[in-house]
């Protein structure tokens, strides 16, 4: 149910919103990850749908809302319902540069958390890079994240992707890096997988592997910029979209 809803808010986007207005882009996916060498999270694997989707309006400005459903633990003796809300707005001085910034909303097990933030992203032949820095300032959590990410578009078929991102919040501190490859079957589904490295604080330190499947749309298939919601450096969480 909570896929199909989600599928159909952002599908709902995809027509022509004025004259001035119009689609750049969005994806819908779905995820699995899991760390692989933690006893501690034994049990604490992660399904997932995320989506976004972009909406130009002129060359230079655009809106991204993203949305994200993700469900934790093995629905036995431990389960956790979590879900996303951001937007982004969006500066594209040239077609190689954006900058954005952006607020969201995550919620986990009933109690929300407001975030806001900078990013910028820019592209240099086949490679397309992203920097942020993330203000989490709430009743229930205080601090900061950031991070690089880049990939590569080896050919058509095949793209890598790294990443680097430091998030510390109230008791929660943890650095990730990952690596990555996507596959792309055809002009409109691509198949990724996703390896990386936890250091979690009082969880200690773990690997994890993440693994999806992307359905994309508009003509830049897909949003500029990556979801950054806090729910993604919770262990079990592999890249932005599992």
């Amino acid at each position: 149910m909570k896929v199909s809803l989600l599928a159909a808010a952002l599908l709902a986007l995809a027509p022509t919103v004025s004259n001035s207005a119009d689609l750049k882009g969005g994806s819908i996916e779905l995820g699995y990850s899991d760390l692989v060498n933690n006893d501690f999270y034994d049990t604490f694997a992660k399904r997932s749908v995320t989506g976004s989707a972009e909406i130009g309006f002129g060359p230079t400005f655009s809106v991204q809302g993203d949305l994200a459903y993700a469900n934790y633990g093995n629905g036995a003796d431990f389960d956790m319902d979590t879900n996303n809300v951001a937007l982004h707005t969006i500066y594209h001085p040239n077609e190689a540069t954006a900058l954005g910034v952006f607020f969201g909303r995550d919620t986990l097990d009933g109690e929300n958390t407001n975030y806001h933030g900078i990013e910028v992203g820019h592209g240099i032949g086949a490679f397309w890079g992203e920097a942020y820095f993330t203000r989490v300032k709430d009743l229930g959590a205080k601090g900061d994240l950031y991070g690089v990410s880049g990939r590569y578009t080896l050919n058509d078929r095949i793209e890598f992707n790294a990443s680097l991102d430091n998030f510390n919040v109230s008791y929660l501190n943890t650095n990730r890096v990952s690596f990555g490859m996507d596959y792309r079957v055809n002009d409109a589904f691509t198949l990724n997988g996703t390896v990386g490295h936890l250091e979690m604080g009082y969880g200690g330190a773990s690997d994890f592997i993440s693994i999806g499947a992307k359905f994309t749309f508009g003509p830049n298939k897909g949003a500029t910029f990556e979801q950054r919601d806090l729910l993604r450096y919770l262990p079990g969480q592999g890249n932005s979209a599992a």
